[in-house]
């Protein structure tokens, strides 16, 4: 391989366009409105029961691998906390993890939904994002068009 009179072994190809794709989704990805994501609240919430009728479903992510490998799932429950269903799925590419949990809630609910559950209530650890999902505002990032998938479920 030759570029300006230069060549490079393979690796360091393979390096540098690694390095320029982080810088890429790095820049792209950026939040561009108001919404902060904080992460995980460390607080001791306790989980409560939905009231008679619904459903609670618990939507979560994990990462490994250096965020290249990404887990998404949910757990249902009905109001006497009985479990009613779960899944999972493997998602591998770049994300930030804010788009990684309401990917996490879309799949929950696009579950739920397809197994006939109505009146949901839907929980996360990201009060972030929780909070991107109940505002009126709209909002202009990459993720904007999951949040808006989410709103209408």
């Amino acid at each position: 391989m030759l570029f300006q009179g230069r060549s490079l072994e393979s690796v360091s190809v393979f390096n540098k366009a690694l390095a320029y794709q982080m810088e890429f989704y790095s820049v792209t990805l950026a939040p561009i409105c108001s919404h902060n994501w904080q992460g995980p609240s460390q607080s001791s919430v306790n989980w409560h029961a939905p009231l008679d009728g619904q459903y609670k479903i618990n939507v979560d992510m994990a990462a490994k691998l250096a965020g290249l490998v990404w887990g998404v799932g949910a757990v249902i429950r009905n109001g006497n906390k009985e479990f009613m269903a779960a899944c999972s799925r493997q998602v591998i590419g770049h994300f930030s993890a804010q788009a990684m949990e309401l990917i996490a809630a879309k799949e929950g609910l696009q579950f739920t939904y397809d197994l006939g559950f109505r009146d949901i209530v839907l929980e996360m650890d990201a009060q972030g994002v929780a909070d991107r999902i109940n505002s009126n505002e709209e909002c202009f990032e990459a993720e904007g068009n999951i949040v808006e998938d989410i709103k209408e479920m």
